[in-house]
């Protein structure tokens, strides 16, 4: 029998031994006896049951064969929140942070112009991290003014969980300003026609080549749905572009991440749809990341 103590050596030694970071081990044990890390260190020689010792080694043999620890946990933090994850929907990145940003930054500037009411379409919204942080923190600027978000995927599963994590974090109607309507839609093919004032997206932007390329944890475990984005990546940027711009209010923005190496491209597909001020952003690591663009008038 172990304590918990020697069990999570076993642990880190194994997941070394298979190139896996070994502090995982230190979550795994965490998440199987349900308790905090200063917990975990105030128990560490304690004696642990058969039962779960069994339950964290077969854990570990999970991980071992490279089934993504997110889902295992069922959490992923994103933006301060922790989020529901499972096979259906796409890990949250920390990268994918700085889209939010950028959205909340160009929200701020509307509502210090007087906008009272906000609308946002979330285009391939996933677990819906992006229109949740969104609703969450722009909420918390002006209690105010109103957020209306429509959270989109092509996916049932996935707006399944999106709605899951919206009622996890909107418990008590903590965010009574904010409004999230989740739909289900090959993009924008069961929207009506809006008026928002950003549209926003983390669509799939790798080419089906690239995929195979991936960690396996990636290319063997998340949705393929979420990832493949056309034979050059760029499919889902063409389509949203195209069919952003009516949707838009006059200086409305359209904001996406990008993969790296995309930037000239979904530029240049912004530019070809009539947005003016394109811009590109690269994240904390130098990669490129976002594009942007405003509607500052209707195409000829």
């Amino acid at each position: 029998m172990y304590n918990v103590r020697e069990l999570v050596l076993k642990g880190k030694k194994y997941l070394r031994a298979s190139g896996l970071p070994e502090i995982e081990a230190r979550y795994i044990a965490e998440y199987i006896l349900g308790i905090s890390f200063t917990e975990l260190i105030n128990q560490y020689e304690d004696s642990i049951s058969e039962e779960i010792s069994n339950r964290f080694f077969e854990i570990v043999n999970k991980r071992i064969k490279r089934y993504p620890l997110q889902y295992i946990t069922n959490e992923q933090m994103f933006y301060g929140i922790n989020f529901y994850v499972d096979e259906n929907v796409l890990i949250p990145r920390p990268e994918t942070e700085l889209l939010v940003d950028l959205g909340i930054n160009y929200v701020k500037k509307l509502i210090e112009a007087g906008k009272q009411n906000i609308r946002i379409i979330d285009m391939c919204t996933g677990s819906g991290c992006i229109a949740i942080s969104l609703a969450s923190e722009l909420t918390k600027i002006n209690k105010e003014i109103h957020i209306s978000i429509i959270a989109v995927d092509v996916s049932e599963k996935a707006l399944k969980i999106a709605k899951r994590n919206w009622i996890n974090i909107n418990l008590n109607d903590k965010f009574k300003n904010s409004k999230i309507e989740f739909v289900q839609s090959n993009l924008f093919e069961n929207i009506k026609l809006q008026q928002v004032d950003l549209i926003i997206s983390n669509p799939p932007y790798i080419p089906p080549r690239e995929i195979e390329k991936l960690m396996p944890e990636v290319r063997s475990y998340e949705p393929n749905l979420a990832l493949n984005g056309g034979n050059d990546g760029l499919d889902f940027y063409r389509s949203i572009a195209c069919d952003s711009f009516e949707n838009l209010n006059s200086s409305g923005m359209i904001l996406f991440e990008i993969g790296h190496g995309q930037m000239k491209d979904v530029k240049e597909i912004l530019s070809l749809n009539n947005y003016k001020g394109v811009c590109g952003q690269v994240d904390l690591q130098q990669y490129e990341r976002i594009v942007y663009g405003i509607k500052l008038n209707k195409p000829d």
